[in-house]
């Protein structure tokens, strides 16, 4: 399941898939083009990460990353800043 993840998070950000679209002092807004649908990633100030996907909703009570908010932290990692 997690190779899946990865996989799908990697397609996405070389896609470049994941846009910033607001950024204050307590998090990072983005929106993430995924296979279905687009959805909101928030990165806070405090390194917690939320997505508004199904699998996030229903993972919400574990630490489970799903493939938009791997996309974003590859994004955040590896992007140029341009």
């Amino acid at each position: 399941m997690k190779k899946d993840i990865y996989k799908k998070a990697r397609k996405m950000f070389e896609e470049s898939r994941v846009k910033v679209d607001n950024e204050t002092n307590k998090a990072i807004y983005f929106t993430v083009d995924g296979d279905k649908d687009n959805y909101s990633v928030i990165m806070q100030s405090d390194g917690k990460l939320s997505c508004t996907c199904p699998y996030s909703s229903i993972h919400a009570d574990k630490e489970v990353f799903c493939s938009h908010i791997c996309a974003t932290i590859a994004m955040t990692m590896f992007s140029s800043g341009e």
